[in-house]
């Protein structure tokens, strides 16, 4: 993809909750960032963006124990490919 999108949670460091929110919800043309605002609730964005605010600082088990999601360590943690 061209650009490659960042790396989301060394890239979420840089940016307020405000501006994760606006991001979740306007997308960020080419960049791969699609607009969630269209298809989703004001609640669901609040949560994706909640999420994401809080990525930094979240080990594997953290973020799986946040979202129920089943995926390898590694790929929770961030360290696949996007």
């Amino acid at each position: 993809m061209r650009p490659e999108p960042p790396h989301l949670v060394e890239a979420a460091t840089e940016w307020s909750t405000e501006e994760i929110h606006w991001i979740v919800t306007n997308g960020i043309k080419m960049s791969g960032m699609p607009a969630f605002g269209p298809h989703h609730t004001l609640q669901e964005i609040a949560g994706i963006a909640a999420i994401v605010s809080m990525l930094p600082g979240q080990s594997a088990q953290d973020y799986q124990s946040l979202t129920g999601n089943q995926t390898s360590t590694d790929e929770a943690a961030g360290s696949g490919h996007h």
